[in-house]
């Protein structure tokens, strides 16, 4: 019983891991039009905005990951609620990096307009 609960607390932080970081890379590989469009030729805010937003990115997410961590079992441990709980983790997270990546395009969106 304790190994399938370690087994997937092993999953569940590695596909959490996986996710953040292939949405970073996503999010990375088709952000710089958009900088483009709302910094134009001011590549010193740019750079700070970029800057920023990975290094915030980070300080969300990887605590949610360890947040999620489960040392012991419950005393009701059940297999499937487990699975479930996993799953529900991880959906979580992945609307969270949608939720604040649109927050991002809205972001720079108004920052283009107040320029």
């Amino acid at each position: 019983m304790n190994t399938t609960f370690y087994v997937i607390e092993v999953i569940q932080f590695f596909a959490g891991l996986f996710l953040v970081v292939l949405a970073y890379l996503l999010i990375n590989h088709y952000r710089k039009p958009l900088l483009d469009n709302t910094f134009g030729d001011d590549v010193r805010s740019e750079k700070s905005f970029v800057a920023m937003t990975d290094i915030l990115y980070f300080l969300i997410f990887v605590p949610i990951l360890f947040f999620g961590i489960n040392i012991a079992p419950p005393d009701d441990y059940n297999v499937a609620k487990h699975i479930q709980y996993t799953i529900y983790f991880e959906a979580g997270l992945v609307l969270l990096i949608g939720v604040l990546h649109f927050i991002f395009m809205t972001v720079s969106t108004k920052v283009k307009v107040l320029r």
